[in-house]
């Protein structure tokens, strides 16, 4: 097994824009590594910080739309949660969904931390 004798890290600030007008700094760091030089190791993580910033460009209109469609799901699940709980007085549904509610917040929230 071969183990490179040169590691780099390289981290790098973009501003992510949505389909509106805010903008949202996003952070990706890579690590990059030689058997040559300090420095082909720094070049090869910075090729790799761009190849990763390429990939987010060009998947996230389809993370769009799944971020659409959990939401969709979730306002669906809402009031389904409140029309049982307000007909059988079970207020344990709502509890419920408020917590799946808060982990699929949390899912979206690490995806955004890429």
């Amino acid at each position: 097994m071969h183990i490179p004798k040169y590691w780099a890290q390289h981290t790098q600030r973009f501003e992510q824009s949505n389909q509106s007008a805010h903008t949202r700094p996003m952070s990706i760091t890579r690590y990059g590594w030689s058997a040559n030089s300090k420095s082909d190791a720094i070049t090869h993580a910075k090729q790799r910080v761009v190849q990763a910033h390429t990939q987010k460009l060009e998947q996230s209109p389809s993370t769009r739309l799944v971020a659409w469609q959990v939401w969709l799901c979730v306002i669906a699940a809402m009031l389904l949660v409140v029309i049982i709980a307000l007909f059988s007085l079970s207020w344990l549904w709502l509890i419920l969904f408020l917590g799946v509610a808060k982990a699929v917040l949390w899912w979206q929230d690490r995806d955004n931390a890429y």
